[in-house]
């Protein structure tokens, strides 16, 4: 009997099945209108019923979990299910079905691809692709001195775990704030000659976090905003519906335009200048010192996003204003652990005031719970690592990496988007054209570098960002190259004139001839100009 399901009364198991199959075969709107039969008919489209036959809840036996939300476990295959649900009304299910179309349409559809780094292999990677591996070397990640798997790091992880546990247990207000989380704000504080630092869950949230609480407790505040800032500055920036200017990208002119229009308009209004050293997507450095001298000369304090240059700029590693020697002058810096340091987490490093304000107030750092213990331990070991002459010596490898793939690609002619940093996009300025570039590129070489498309870079200038590590070596670089150079003539991309801009890049080009592979493109150094002079460039 199927007695279970609230809406067949007594109804015989025979009577059900017959109802089950004509549904099935011939689903109509009338049996829609039953919520059981409703869920008969969207179990049948699933392609995890083998484990959950329909029948088997067409029998009734369970009907009422049957209408629960979807659920997923594994089965003895490895495999998940899902469990049948209840469908949401068609006008809400069209909306997002629509949404989904417009970004497959557009080209702008991210496909995350799935890794598992190797420790102490990186750049290193297994690809997981459906049911097939794939060794791949990644060439897109943010771990960018590969700290991530730092033997002195990892085992620093180890041990933290062994002492503490894996779970910091709670809130930095109720039983979650650890030993090493205060020894690592007080080593942010001192990293970057401040009087005090936060550490936070992320780098997103450690923005968003203090420029909601600047927003809400400086009155009249005013933002004054780069127009290449992070979506976590510009969410934290409009929390509060703060007045903010668009500054165009390192345009000291135009800032000081509105600077002072802001100034003459509201003499005692607060203003806030927040601006990037590194920008992750272009490579470009922002003039910190003058930013700074801009901003005080019109009472306006700093604020600066050092995630793309702490641990790999500056004699300690503090970032771009360490190294332009101006560090003092900036108000607030906000950093991560996340891409240099190998771990994860944010902070913000500033006047004590300002940071106890963050502390006090902000809904990003109060209501989550705290980072693990062994994740901050780690952190901190990074951190010191990097501090010291072994971080000095990691970081003139990376830097030198860095140069000789950006030597390379303009001799290559490939369009290299030229900015001052480590950051080496190349143009490809179409979203379905970077995503074939970088489907070849992994599927038929095993190189993985992320296409980035709109909204993280405007339309007409989709790219690929590739990161040089230190622990790159000659090889896979020159792989990396071959590789490039092959896609770019078969999908028939424009190449540019091969540009050698000084003897030191002749040389490099010199250094590579003898691992490049025999299909890359051919180099001849005059000796007269230090210049090179191309053959065929490939195939």
């Amino acid at each position: 009997m199927a007695s279970s399901c609230p809406f067949s009364g007594f109804m015989k198991t025979a009577a059900f099945k017959q109802i089950h199959q004509t549904v099935v075969a011939k689903p109509n709107l009338d049996a829609m209108k039953c919520p059981f039969m409703k869920i008969v008919q969207v179990s049948q489209s699933l392609k995890s019923h083998e484990e959950t036959p329909v029948a088997q809840v067409a029998d009734g036996s369970d009907c009422k979990q049957s209408m629960n939300i979807v659920q997923e476990r594994i089965n003895g295959s490895g495999k998940f299910t899902v469990a049948p649900f209840e469908p949401m009304a068609p006008k809400i299910q069209n909306q997002f079905d629509s949404y989904l179309s417009k970004l497959h349409g557009e080209g702008r559809y991210r496909v995350f691809t799935e890794l598992e780094r190797k420790a102490s292999e990186f750049p290193k990677a297994t690809r997981y692709h459906g049911d097939t591996t794939q060794e791949v070397t990644v060439w897109c990640s943010n771990d960018y001195l590969g700290m991530g798997q730092q033997p002195e790091v990892m085992q620093a992880c180890k041990d933290a775990v062994d002492m503490w546990g894996t779970g910091a247990g709670g809130t930095r207000n109720i039983s979650g704030t650890v030993h090493s989380h205060v020894m690592l704000e007080k080593e942010m504080a001192a990293h970057h000659g401040k009087e005090a630092a936060l550490v936070l869950g992320s780098g997103f949230i450690a923005n968003d976090a203090s420029l909601g609480t600047l927003g809400s407790v400086l009155k009249d505040v005013e933002f004054l905003s780069d127009e290449e800032n992070h979506a976590s500055m510009i969410a934290g920036m409009r929390q509060k519906g703060a007045k903010k200017k668009i500054f165009r990208h390192n345009d000291l002119e135009h800032l000081e335009e509105l600077l002072k229009e802001s100034y003459e308009r509201a003499p005692h209004a607060a203003r806030i200048v927040a601006f990037e050293s590194v920008y992750s997507m272009s490579g470009t450095i922002a003039p910190i010192e003058d930013i700074c001298n801009l901003a005080r000369k019109y009472d306006a304090i700093t604020y600066l996003d050092e995630v793309h240059a702490v641990g790999m700029y500056g004699a300690h590693g503090a970032g771009i204003a360490e190294r332009d020697g101006c560090m003092h002058k900036v108000d607030l810096i906000q950093g991560t652990l996340g891409k240099a340091y190998g771990c994860i987490g944010g902070y913000i490093a500033g006047n004590a005031a300002i940071i106890d304000c963050i502390r006090s107030k902000a809904p990003g750092f109060i209501f989550t719970t705290s980072l693990p213990p062994h994740v901050s331990y780690a952190a901190l070991t990074s951190v010191r690592y990097l501090r010291g002459a072994d971080g000095v010596a990691r970081r003139a490898h990376f830097h030198s990496n860095v140069s000789k793939l950006k030597c390379l690609m303009r001799a290559a002619g490939l369009p290299l988007m030229e900015g001052d940093s480590h950051i080496t996009p190349l143009l490809v300025g179409d979203a379905v054209t970077c995503k074939k570039v970088s489907d070849i590129l992994i599927n038929e070489f095993g190189i993985y570098v992320q296409p980035i498309n709109f909204p993280t870079v405007p339309v007409g200038t989709e790219r690929l960002r590739i990161t040089a590590s230190p622990v790159h070596t000659d090889e896979h670089i020159a792989y990396l190259m071959s590789s490039l150079l092959h896609v770019w003539n078969r999908l028939g991309l424009p190449l540019r004139e091969p540009v050698i801009n000084n003897a030191e890049a002749a040389a490099v080009i010199a250094d590579f001839h003898s691992v490049l592979p025999d299909s890359a493109f051919a180099t001849r150094i005059t000796s007269s100009a230090g210049a090179a002079e191309y053959g065929d460039r490939l195939w």
